[in-house]
């Protein structure tokens, strides 16, 4: 039962109020057809909209089964509109990128209905109006009456207790008018129907109630009824046309006597008063399917994205364009990662070949290059910034290096005896993350006759060698070979690890690794190549060779080896201790300095003991790194074993001049020449000249990372060592990173240069963002009157909100999946001409993650873009939706 009480309704237009509704009370019967007369500006239509929960009124009540109004709030309306009123407008107003049948449900979906029941019983609805063939066609193939019927199939599937028809027949025919009036006067049997309308005939004809209301009043009643009176019964609530014969028949007509229409006084033909009964009339045999009960009605997500999807196919062109140019900052940005990517795995891939070159090194004694540095840098970090005044000050950076020069801060003096050990004891978890390689201080010459006659040249090292072989012929060659010495190396020392060797190395030809001291192996690159220097150094080439090349001639690079060659090659190796010799008077000397050794044949000689002078190593393998490594551990042309070390270390720790060496020392704090040796310092210095090892303390150890990640494990490595010992002893370990330093510096570059380039794309983006605010708020005028539907089915402000924010989202999905389609189309002949061109390959990588990432950003931008449109579509008023045109 409905009943308004004194309703008011006031417009406020400037400074002026509009009364438009002065009071109107009004009750209804739960099933009665009322048509509501009056002039243009009455108040007809207002007081319809006040009863649908459209419109708000200013003053008095609406009681709906006894409830009051008077205290919903927007939910409570919203739900009141979807789960009691049907609406029967008079433009139809039906959303046009819907099919007939998704309009019907559009009223159950918002309340929550599931998809079979809300399809069966909206087929049910145009089943009943005669447009279930249609329930495929959308509103543009259909006439005005069939529209109309679709509209009241929409307001009666959702089983509401009123329908609200607003002029329904006004913008159709005569014919399809009376047609849409039997269906009004049929709905009315079990449920109220108000019509409002300006066509007298038909409300005198179909309906059993007229409200006459003019200048905001209701100025007459034909059948007045008041709350606790007996209801309509089904039989009163029957309009009497003769094409109603059948209906009538299931009213309880007798002998199929049709029923006589009921005329505006409220008599029906006999003459008497319309009968009431008490309520329990055929509406209570109706079957009530109402989901959600007791909750409020809302649009689920799901449904949002679908009428955006729909409405956005049916403007494909301009979601196309609108998707094309939101798609071009995606690209940009998408380029600009994809090359800072490639750029980086380039560079990247470069620094993890350089780990086997720059490894993590920890020195017995060394200076803090990073602590200097910062001292030299920020000496006046303190110093006020920007001062006003002209003086000028003077940073304390030498008196700072001086200070920190006994503290530790700049001088790194490491116990590697200890942490020697540690390593020993760990090596199975340092192996994990790469290798390690000893540095005892001492070094070896390496001498061969294949090149020089019946003499032996001294061939290694490179820099002494070259220079003895040309003399002062070619001091340019000298000086490069002086300031690149680190990078001529040629004998490497391999690590005690043949897995891993074996998993770096391929051996090639009748190859295979050491097994002793005395054998070592040639090392290629992946070519199977050796630089040309480097055939000096192996002895394959002579000094006059290396000239001529120099020298603009023919040179050497034609030539090729075989690895039977290259196996069985052999060398002499000396120590310090090796030079020295006693005269017959027993008296210690220098055969030469070792800095100068041209052509000498003393290697091939024995000393005063009547050992030989040098120690025979021979080629027994030559090895290629192995297909895909990245980072191998041999660094020079010719690998040795680290038993190789200890041999020649013992063996000058036994020779006669270490000997002699250690005595003199301990007798008289003199060298073997009779020298006075000033520290025990400097005396170690003299042993380890001699070649002798101190295996127990090296004076540095070298970490090799195997990969970066490696890397990050070897610095953690190092920080629990430091964790161990710092408790109780203070003494951390110092280590110097070259490469870490390098890498930092080139890392922050390049995401510096990348944010700089995201920065300049990403405002095209900004303003791909605002053209899609612009597009959606286009839209929110273009669908105002399906606003206002939706609302008028219960959708409540945020489902509205949500409908354009789904828009929103599917466009910037849209531009996003575009923007990651186009790059990937495009980018593969731009990597196809770099490569051509700068012989660099695969420069341009879109990751996976970019595409996800680049199509989320999208997304995310067209949401906010839309955000402001969504909120003004959420709070335009449904009455003025629909009103407007």
């Amino acid at each position: 039962m409905l009943e308004i009480k004194n309703i008011v309704k006031d417009y406020t237009v400037g400074e002026n109020a509009v009364h438009v509704l002065k009071g109107v009370s009004v009750a209804f019967r739960p099933c009665e057809f009322v048509a509501i007369l009056g002039p243009s500006g009455c108040g007809k239509t207002t007081l319809l909209n006040i009863i649908g929960g459209l419109d708000r009124y200013t003053d008095g009540d609406i009681v709906v089964d006894g409830v009051s109004t008077r205290d919903y709030k927007d939910g409570d309306w919203d739900t009141y509109r979807n789960r009691r009123i049907g609406f029967v407008f008079q433009s139809y107003n039906l959303i046009p990128h819907l099919t007939a049948v998704k309009n019907v449900e559009m009223g159950l979906t918002i309340g929550g209905e599931g998809k079979e029941e809300r399809r069966a019983r909206a087929l049910a609805a145009l089943d009943k109006v005669g447009m279930r063939d249609y329930a495929s066609a959308k509103p543009g193939r259909l006439s005005g009456g069939q529209m109309q019927r679709v509209a009241i199939a929409r307001a009666l599937a959702g089983d509401p207790d009123i329908i609200l028809a607003d002029e329904p027949t006004g913008a159709l025919d005569s014919e399809a008018g009376v047609q849409v009036m039997r269906l009004l006067s049929e709905i009315a049997r079990d449920r109220l129907v108000i019509m409002v309308t300006h066509n007298d005939a038909l409300a005198a004809e179909y309906a059993t109630r007229i409200i006459d209301l003019r200048d905001g009043v209701v100025t007459s009643d034909s059948a007045p009824y008041a709350p606790g009176e007996e209801s309509c019964s089904s039989e009163a609530t029957v309009a009497g046309t003769a094409e109603f014969d059948e209906k009538s028949a299931e009213t309880g007509q007798e002998d199929g006597k049709q029923a006589e229409p009921a005329p505006a006084g409220g008599e029906n033909a006999g003459g008497q008063p319309i009968p009431i009964e008490d309520g329990k009339s055929d509406k209570t045999k109706r079957p009530r399917r109402r989901a959600k009960e007791g909750g409020h009605s809302g649009m689920s997500l799901g449904t949002a994205v679908s009428l955006s999807f729909t409405n956005l196919m049916s403007k494909k062109g301009r979601t196309l364009l609108t998707a094309l140019a939101g798609c071009i900052g995606i690209i940009g940005i998408i380029l600009v990662l994809a090359l800072s990517g490639g750029a980086q795995a380039y560079i990247r891939g470069m620094e993890e070949d350089a780990l086997s070159q720059y490894p993590i090194t920890v020195e017995r004694t060394g200076i803090s290059l990073t602590s200097a540095l910062e001292m030299l840098t920020d000496g006046g970090e303190d110093a006020e910034k920007y001062p006003d005044g002209e003086e000028v000050n003077v940073n304390k950076v030498l008196g700072n290096v001086l200070e920190h020069l006994t503290d530790g801060t700049l001088i790194n003096t490491n116990d590697l005896v200890s942490f020697k050990a540690y390593l020993e004891e760990n090596m199975s978890e340092i192996e994990k993350y790469g290798y390690v390689k000893y540095d005892y201080g001492t070094d070896f010459d390496v001498f061969c006759n294949y090149v020089g006659g019946s003499s032996y040249m001294k061939v290694d090292p490179f820099i002494e060698g070259i220079e003895d072989a040309l003399g002062s012929s070619m001091p340019g060659l000298i000086e490069m070979a002086e300031q690149f010495g680190s990078l001529l190396s040629v004998w490497d020392e391999m690590i005690d690890n043949r897995t891993l060797l074996e998993s770096q190395y391929d051996l090639l030809g009748d190859s295979r690794w050491p097994s002793s001291y005395d054998e070592v192996v040639i090392v290629l690159d992946e070519t199977n190549s050796l630089n040309d220097y480097i055939l000096f150094a192996l002895g394959l080439v002579s000094a006059s060779d290396i000239g001529e090349a120099l020298n603009g001639g023919s040179g050497f690079a034609d030539r090729t080896y075989s690895v039977d060659e290259l196996l069985g090659l052999e060398y002499r190796l000396t120590t310090g201790s090796d030079y020295w010799q006693q005269d017959e008077e027993g008296n210690w000397y220098e055969v030469t300095e070792r800095s100068d050794q041209r052509e000498i044949d003393f290697v091939e000689g024995v000393n005063s003991e009547g050992e030989p002078n040098s120690v025979t190593v021979k080629v027994v393998g030559v090895v290629r790194p192995r297909q895909g490594t990245q980072v191998t551990s041999i660094n020079g042309a010719i690998g040795y074993t680290s038993e190789l070390t200890e041999y020649l270390s013992s063996r000058a720790e036994n020779s006669p001049a270490v000997k002699a060496l250690r005595a003199s020392y301990a007798e008289s704090r003199t060298d073997l020449l009779g020298n006075a040796i000033e520290s025990e310092e400097e005396f170690n210095e003299l042993i380890v000249a001699m070649g002798v090892a101190d295996l127990e303390n090296p004076v540095a150890i070298n970490l090799y990372a195997s990969s970066f990640d490696g890397k990050a494990g070897i610095e953690r490595f190092i920080a629990d060592y430091n964790a161990s010992v710092g408790a109780y002893s203070g003494q951390v370990i110092k280590y110097t990173d070259n490469l870490g330093m390098v890498m930092e510096f080139v890392d922050g570059m390049a995401t510096t240069v990348t944010g700089v380039l995201v920065g300049f794309a990403a405002i095209s983006l900004i303003v791909s963002s605002i053209m899609i605010a612009i597009i959606i708020y286009t839209s929110v005028l273009e669908r105002r009157k399906e606003i206002g539907v939706l609302r008028a089915l219960g959708a409540r402000k945020r489902d509205i909100g949500n409908v354009f924010i789904a828009e929103s989202a599917m466009i910037g999905f849209a531009s996003g999946v575009m923007g990651v389609l186009f790059a990937l189309v495009v980018f593969m002949p731009l990597n196809l001409l770099i490569e051509h061109f700068l012989s660099v390959g695969g420069l341009i990588v879109i990751e996976w993650w970019h595409a996800v990432m680049m199509i989320a950003i999208s997304v995310v931008l067209a949401v906010l873009a839309g955000f402001i449109p969504s909120r003004i579509a959420a709070k335009k008023e449904p009455v003025t939706c629909l009103r407007d045109e």
